[in-house]
């Protein structure tokens, strides 16, 4: 209740927001994790066009593979959709969470709406996540931008990997 409370308390300056969309392509993540992702992403998308607020959908994986699919000026429609769909089951070896969040950052920014807030669908499955400090320090830097994170739990864990991995997503 203290987070709905404090989250409509809260001055949200939404003719200024807009929004980035990040899906991860990495093999580790399963099919019907992909899916999930894309029926998340629908109803994001869904939220965002309804209440005006632009956003850009890119796909990531290895730091050679980047590409925006979305950009701010494409329609919300079932098409776009269906390419974020069609690119999220691109197969890439594995993520690498850090360019793939430098890579939105310097290359999916709005011409005129100064906050943007990041949503990231990823496994997590990059050994350079918990280096939390070094992130702080060369990636959230700016005020400006807030990051969301939707980590996807792969099948192929160990449960003594799966323990390790949630001390550090959460």
């Amino acid at each position: 209740q203290y987070l709905i409370s404090a989250a409509s308390n809260c001055q949200i300056p939404f003719s200024k927001i807009c929004v980035n969309i990040l899906v991860d392509c990495s093999s580790f993540i399963s099919v019907e994790n992909k899916l999930f992702n894309l029926l998340l992403i629908c109803s994001l998308t869904n939220a965002l066009d309804i209440l005006s607020i632009p956003y850009s959908v890119a796909v990531f994986g290895d730091s050679n593979f980047k590409q925006i699919i979305k950009t701010f000026d494409d329609k919300h429609s079932i098409f776009e959709l269906q390419k974020i769909l069609e690119c999220s089951l691109i197969k890439r070896l594995c993520s690498n969470l850090p360019s793939a969040i430098k890579f939105g950052i310097d290359n999916m920014k709005h011409e005129s709406r100064e906050h943007r807030v990041t949503f990231t669908f990823t496994s997590g499955l990059d050994d350079q996540i918990r280096l939390s400090k070094s992130w702080a320090e060369s990636i959230f830097t700016d005020e400006h931008l807030s990051f969301l994170f939707v980590f996807m739990k792969s099948i192929f864990i160990e449960c003594e990997d799966e323990k390790y991995l949630s001390s550090i997503w959460n």
